[in-house]
């Protein structure tokens, strides 16, 4: 009997066309899909007739599979020991097999270690240990340990919940009921419809603003028959983010959208009073006292936490939750720790209009104003450009000089213990500039105060030009007014300030430096100073 050909179904204009399409240099796949054959026919042909050259297997460097056997051993993934090795993936888990070091797991058997791995993700986290630690420990990825904490599993490009299988099903279900009772990390629309106090009436009309329990029916009535959010949204008469939000936020645990369980959740979210998020996190509520202990504004730590914990994102508070928690006796206690905002206020004051004022002074020595300072000053490109101002005490009778840099915002003070004329300035400032380095002082911006008539024998002296506002305008050197206002938290006003020593004024000004700015991304001015300095010293070698 004939043997039957393993491109049977070609006929002989396709073999013939095959032939045709393949040496002018078309794929096989293409030239298939092309005269509308079978892939495999036309690929048996192709071989048969020796139309294309076979692919070669790779070819396994000397030593690599010694080596990869030998990186599993000392503890690396065999993902991890193969690109090390230099060979793809698929080929170190050959090998590794054949090694007897990784047994091919079922889809049973990689569900139960799954849910293994997840258990050990949820003890470590409900231990209090941040999240992008736990990754670290467990070599998770980021993206992956939010899932983890979320519940979720990635499967064929979308995300679903995660369903543990095998004999520790019940113990990942009981660690994740704790993680969202703990942490409040799982998505709303994941939650449990939860049970109202007794004599609330969720059904009751609130306002025209909120879904009422009749449009609620119409959402899950129309998304049950696959209907478009905008489409939803034109019929109940909102927005189609409301209905995202909708959706996502009051769907049932198990998935689906149904409008009596949404309207209990919406009903519950509503409750007051609620626990404010700086006393449900011990974590949070450590940071913030720490922080205010360190003289650091509301904006200040809300801004600084985030370079501190970039991965976690229970670490994460608004400023505003802050001065809540100071102003609104019903919901903080940090009052009662004896802390206190930079401004020292007990309430907040609305924002009135800055008061004008300031005389016109002239000086023997002509001025440069500030319109010949050179643009890389206001444009704030090179550092070692600085602003200066004098802080007066009680009655006028002492005062204290404040530099700062306006690139880092890093602040100098001088100690006036006596006078504070221009001939004592000019000493103070001679000295103050003589402790810098010289590379990182490049000029000086001052109001038209009487202190600075001395400006050119300083100059003369220091070789630092000193440029001068107009009469009346302090915004243009507004760094120096804004650190001013920073400083009387230290330096408060109609007080002596010749109480202060050099030494109390350095570490005044090393609170200062050690603060984050939310001008220079969160960083302090003692950074940005210190890679300023450095960047200058490369520039010069």
């Amino acid at each position: 009997m004939p043997t039957t050909s393993p491109f049977h179904s070609l006929t002989q204009s396709d073999k013939n066309r095959l032939t045709q399409l393949i040496t002018t240099g078309l794929s096989v796949r293409a030239a298939a899909h092309r005269i509308g054959c079978n892939y495999k026919h036309a690929l048996n042909f192709a071989h048969h007739h020796k139309l294309i050259t076979p692919t070669q297997p790779p070819v396994l460097p000397t030593g690599a599979a010694d080596a990869l056997i030998t990186a599993i051993k000392s503890g690396a993934s065999i993902h991890a020991a193969a690109m090390m090795v230099g060979i793809s993936p698929s080929m170190g888990y050959r090998i590794a097999s054949r090694a007897g070091l990784h047994t091919r797991l079922t889809r049973r058997q990689q569900h139960i270690r799954a849910t293994a791995r997840r258990i050990d993700f949820l003890y470590l986290r409900l231990a209090g240990i941040p999240r992008a630690q736990v990754c670290t420990t467990l070599a998770i990825e980021p993206r992956q340990g939010r899932d983890f904490e979320k519940g979720l599993t990635k499967t064929r490009g979308q995300r679903r919940r995660f369903i543990p299988t095998g004999p520790d099903a019940a113990t990942y279900n009981r660690l994740m009921d704790a993680l969202i009772e703990t942490c409040d990390v799982i998505e709303q629309g994941r939650r449990a419809i939860p049970a109202l106090p007794e004599g609330v009436n969720p059904y009751k009309p609130v306002s025209s603003r909120y879904l009422s329990v009749s449009q609620r029916a119409v959402i899950a009535d129309m998304y049950r028959e696959g209907a478009t959010k905008a489409a939803i949204a034109r019929a109940v008469g909102v927005h189609p983010s409301t209905i995202g939000r909708e959706l996502s936020r009051n769907r049932t645990p198990h998935g689906p959208y149904r409008a009596e369980g949404a309207q209990l959740k919406a009903a519950a979210r509503r409750l007051r009073p609620k626990t404010s998020k700086i006393l449900s996190n011990r974590r949070l509520y450590d940071y913030v006292v720490e922080g205010l202990r360190r003289q650091w504004s509301p904006q200040q730590i809300s801004g600084r936490i985030r370079l501190d914990f970039p991965d976690d994102e229970e670490m994460r508070i608004s400023h505003e939750t802050i001065y809540d928690a100071f102003y609104l006796d019903a919901k903080g206690r940090l009052k009662d720790l004896g802390l206190a905002l930079p401004t020292g206020r007990k309430k907040r004051r609305p924002r009135g209009r800055p008061r004008g004022g300031g005389g016109i002074r002239r000086f023997v020595d002509e001025m440069v104003l500030i319109d010949d300072r050179p643009d890389e000053v206001a444009e704030r490109v090179m550092p070692g450009h600085w602003e200066g101002d004098l802080i007066l005490g009680k009655n006028n009778a002492s005062a204290v000089i404040t530099l700062v840099e306006r690139v880092s915002r890093f602040v100098v003070l001088g100690h006036l213990p006596a006078r504070h004329d221009s001939v004592e300035v000019t000493r103070v400032l001679k000295e103050l500039v003589g402790g810098i380095d010289e590379l990182i002082f490049s000029s000086i911006t001052w109001d038209q105060g009487s202190e600075m008539a001395g400006h050119k024998a300083f100059s003369m002296a220091t070789d630092v030009p000193v440029y001068f506002c107009h009469p009346g305008s302090p915004w243009e050197r507004g760094t120096n007014e804004n650190t001013n206002g920073r400083l009387r938290r230290n330096l408060p006003k109609s007080s002596d300030l010749s109480v202060y020593s050099s030494m109390d004024l350095e570490m005044i000004a090393n609170i200062h430096n050690n603060t984050p700015r939310k001008a220079l991304g969160w960083r302090t001015p003692a950074e940005v100073m210190a890679q300023a300095l450095a960047d200058v010293g490369s520039i010069t070698d």
